[in-house]
């Protein structure tokens, strides 16, 4: 799951994650913009609550 100030929607964010794996690792990526994790954060979407819980933050800017 990558969180940034996407401009595309959706769909397109997984298509811009996927060509930007270089190394070609096996993943399904996501991004969400801030409020919109905010917004899920909130509702306790079962998934962010699970990432937020036991996921692991990889790069911080």
């Amino acid at each position: 799951m990558v969180v940034a100030d996407f401009k595309e929607d959706f769909l397109n964010r997984i298509r811009t994650l996927m060509d930007i794996n270089t190394f070609k690792i096996p993943i399904e990526p996501v991004g969400y913009t801030p409020e919109e994790f905010q917004d899920m954060k909130r509702k306790k979407n079962p998934f962010i609550v699970e990432v937020v819980e036991k996921g692991k933050v990889l790069y911080k800017s």
